[in-house]
């Protein structure tokens, strides 16, 4: 299991890069086949950080108070 530290470096980082996101900073950039340039990030990217974010903050969460943020629903 990570440390805290550990833990809050990579919400620093994935915050950094949601901010990137956000300000078009992380954006890959391709020819299109009429010649148009075409900006994108990839389908679903920012939401799959964001819940990446929210991860990392239930992890930090449980490791600082050693309590679950959120009760835990099992699909069957």
């Amino acid at each position: 299991m990570a440390t805290i530290a550990e833990l809050q470096t990579r919400r620093s980082e994935a915050e950094t890069a949601r901010h990137r996101m956000m300000t078009g900073s992380m954006v890959e950039e391709t020819t299109g086949p009429d010649g148009t340039k075409v900006k994108f990030f990839g389908p679903g990217a920012l939401e799959k950080l964001n819940r990446y974010i929210d991860q990392l903050d239930s992890e930090i969460y449980q490791a600082q108070t050693g309590r679950r943020s959120r009760p835990i629903f099992f699909h069957f």
